[in-house]
């Protein structure tokens, strides 16, 4: 009788266990084999991936290959910001319109004018370039946007899902006409064409938004200036047409010693609206305190407000104000109260970051040099 040494009673076991690993897989074990996670498996969850990616992340998938150097930039038209700044040095102004993906400019347009200008004149003057913005799901706009430029790009903006706007009350520069460079208004000369001061200014007209399935609002919850208090769930003049679900992100202050803001009871109402969330999100961005602490009554502001609003309303994040408001959830009444993490879950990270993640901001230097430049003219 022949005996085999622990080495080869180990090796043996190897040997076979290589074999047996090489073997193709039985039928009750194909289950247990996990698929490749790729582009070509999962297109629509991979898009997702790169839309909810920061532009620094985005930018590495396009070092990958060619292929996805065009795809992202495919996935990146499918969001467009539209940045509109306004600067004053009486008589001049200097109005600048930026449409861009965060990474790539799709229309530049500067305007340095008197305050006496036509929209006719030769100075105000602009043309959209031939460009293809159907794929745009979602639009931002921010800023003091120039109207004749939002109404030539809302005819091109047609199958739009959501669009963002900013309520943000703070004076950005002291040569701005806006209180902040990232609250969303919009301007135009309003002249009638005719020489020099004796032109005749025209009825103030309303711009012409694109039409959206949702409305997304940023803004805070603080009082940031002694004069804006009270803050718009909807800041727009005009309507968007096919609004269904309003979405409101503030920013609650991280500092006890900053004055909670109201809520303005008036605000343009939305026809077509059948439901709004409400997102109570933490800020630690520094604004400056207010010189004068207003005497506000959020809650009962927030209770007007949903009420007017009509239809269905959900409170995301309310555990903030619980602990700067006492007994703060038997003040609020009419509205459904969710966890954050829970509706995060609910509606997807897709959702969840355009619901709470803001636009990228334009360069600071890029902005000192448009107004050095308009100093030097």
């Amino acid at each position: 009788m022949s005996t085999r040494s622990p080495i080869s009673t180990k090796l043996a076991g190897r040997v076979s266990a290589l074999r047996a690993s090489r073997r193709p897989a039985s039928p009750s074990n194909l289950n247990n084999i996990k698929p490749w996670f790729d582009e070509t498996t999962y297109p629509t969850i991979v898009d997702a991936v790169v839309r909810c990616a920061a532009t620094r992340e985005q930018q590495a998938f396009q070092c990958t290959s060619r292929y996805w150097r065009k795809r992202v930039d495919v996935i990146r038209s499918m969001h467009l910001v539209l940045d509109g700044e306004l600067y004053s040095d009486f008589p001049r102004r200097l109005s600048t319109n930026l449409l861009h993906d965060g990474k790539r400019a799709y229309f530049f347009n500067e305007a340095n004018y008197s305050v006496y200008s036509s929209d006719t004149d030769s100075d105000m003057a602009f043309t959209l370039p031939a460009m293809d913005v159907s794929r745009t799901r979602v639009f931002d706009v921010r800023g003091q946007v120039r109207q004749a430029v939002l109404d030539d790009l809302a005819a091109l903006l047609t199958s739009l899902d959501t669009l963002r706007v900013y309520a943000y009350y703070e004076r950005a520069h002291q040569f701005e006409i806006s209180l902040s460079d990232r609250f969303t208004a919009f301007w135009g000369q309003n002249f009638t064409a005719g020489p020099g001061r004796e032109r005749t200014r025209l009825p103030t007209s309303k711009p012409k938004l694109p039409r959206a399935k949702r409305l997304v609002v940023f803004s805070h919850l603080g009082q940031y200036d002694q004069w804006t208090f009270k803050i718009p769930v909807n800041p727009l003049p005009a309507v968007p047409p096919g609004v269904k679900h309003l979405v409101v992100r503030l920013a609650v202050p991280s500092e006890p010693s900053m004055p909670l803001a109201g809520f303005a009871r008036k605000f343009t109402p939305l026809p077509e609206l059948k439901c709004a969330t409400i997102i109570f999100s933490p800020t630690d961005r520094r604004w400056r305190k207010p010189k004068k602490r207003n005497k506000v009554n959020t809650l009962a502001d927030l209770q007007t407000v949903v009420e007017a609003l009509g239809v269905p309303v959900t409170v995301v994040g309310f555990d903030l104000l619980e602990r700067r408001i006492q007994d703060a959830k038997n003040k609020l009444t009419g509205v459904t109260f969710a966890d954050t993490r829970a509706y995060r879950a609910e509606v997807g990270e897709e959702d969840w970051a355009l619901f709470t993640r803001e636009a990228e901001g334009v360069d600071l230097l890029h902005r000192q040099h448009i107004w050095s430049d308009m100093l030097h003219r």
